[in-house]
């Protein structure tokens, strides 16, 4: 292990929720109706956009050559790889005047209120899992009885193209979901369902997270590394500060660098950060497990090695950056994207002769996690650090897979 390792400690901070008015808000529903749950084998499937079949395992993203080539890296293009437009959607619109404070469709209003209780990467997931599920129930009887034995053949067509168990728990949830959201009997529920569910869990036992830690010797080597991978000096003192924030501040890589440049829900934003002191604050609007919006603070503080530590590169890179609304961006304003950032970090791995395919953009908090163990802070200290409420903050510490 190289150099000592210091926590970043958290501070609970209560923010104001950020998303869109619900006072004025557009929202795309693509629901199948009742009628087409009993539509004959003639009907068509609904077009599936690039995102939605992402959240099922496949398509790619359309906005990663252009992202490729941000980071310096030349690739193919891929052919058909834009994003399709869904052939039809209605459009809920709540507008709230003086002489009408309610929604004109109160019921349409409430729907985008409970769909709001997601994100909206969930949203879409569950989605795409309703459409699977009308378009195989859809031809079998109607009847509750009848839905509730097609959900069992649903789930053994799908136990026998081999998915996981994993991947059928999330679909029924997003069929459940999406089955109250409509005033539909959820058929989701039930003793055989549980129990199916169950064996499928003992029959093909999901496999463990084999990710290896970033630790802080890796991470001195990747920082090493990058002055022959970026383009340019700009690009090498970005990804630099981007891999020792990740690190020090046990960052999933969604609160640091936007999800593509068409999508930049995500990432942390230039106005939330700030350094005084010796003392770089982060504040985290929210998170995965904080859809709510409560918000958090991370602290990073100046530790011994300049080279990896956060501070001074956060320092030189904030001289440099332009104006722009994510933090981490390119010297044209565009944000960093969580491809660059893997793509640039598994080139870094090669350039090591680490094998990149034991690494992920996740292995930046499992390392700050393993390495927090290994310089015997406590068990709060840790959980304070990953912002972890619960138990889960176990699988994160990896001693064992500590070799380097």
């Amino acid at each position: 292990m190289g150099g000592s390792y210091s926590p970043a400690p958290l501070l609970p901070s209560r923010l104001d929720p950020c998303g869109p008015a619900l006072g004025s808000a557009r929202r795309r529903l693509d629901y199948i109706t009742r009628s087409q749950l009993t539509a004959p084998l003639c009907v068509s499937e609904p077009a599936v956009t690039n995102q939605e079949m992402r959240a099922v395992g496949g398509g790619r993203s359309g906005s990663e050559s252009r992202d490729q080539r941000s980071a310096g890296i030349h690739v193919e293009p891929i052919p058909g790889s834009t994003d399709a437009q869904p052939v039809s959607a209605s459009v809920v619109e709540a507008s709230v005047s003086a002489g009408n404070p309610a929604p004109h469709d109160h019921q349409g209003g409430i729907r985008g209120l409970v769909e709001q209780a997601v994100a909206p990467s969930t949203l879409k997931t569950y989605q795409a899992s309703w459409r699977r599920w009308s378009l195989f129930s859809g031809q079998k009887d109607q009847s509750e009885a009848g839905q509730r034995d097609a959900m069992l053949a649903f789930m053994w067509e799908s136990y026998s193209k081999g998915d996981s168990r994993a991947s059928m728990a999330s679909t029924l949830a997003g069929i459940s979901f999406m089955a109250r959201l409509q005033g539909y009997t959820d058929v989701t529920k039930g003793f055989m369902i549980s129990k199916t569910l169950n064996g499928w869990a003992r029959a093909r036992p999901s496999q463990a997270d084999a990710r290896l830690p970033i630790t802080n010797n890796i991470l001195d080597q990747l920082i090493g590394t990058l002055g022959g991978i970026a383009v340019d000096e700009y690009e090498k003192i970005l990804f630099s500060a981007a891999f020792s924030m990740a690190f020090f501040g046990a960052f999933r890589v969604s609160e640091l660098v936007a999800r593509s440049r068409e999508h930049q829900e995500s990432g942390l934003k230039a106005e939330h950060v700030s350094l005084c002191g010796g003392v770089v604050s982060c504040k985290i609007i929210s998170s995965k497990t904080d859809q709510s919006g409560r918000g958090a603070w991370v602290q990073l503080t100046r530790q011994p090695n300049s080279n990896i530590y956060p501070v001074n590169l956060v320092s030189r890179f904030r001289n440099i950056r332009p104006q722009a609304r994510l933090f981490l961006c390119h010297h044209n304003g565009m944000p960093m994207t969580k491809y660059q950032f893997s793509a640039i970090m598994k080139k870094s791995l090669q350039s090591l002769n680490l094998d990149s395919t034991m690494y992920g953009t996740h292995s930046f908090r499992i390392g700050a996690a393993t390495s927090a163990a290994l310089a015997g802070s406590s068990t709060e200290t840790i959980k304070a650090l990953g912002r972890w409420k619960s138990t889960a903050y176990k699988s994160y510490v990896r001693i064992d897979n500590v070799d380097v």
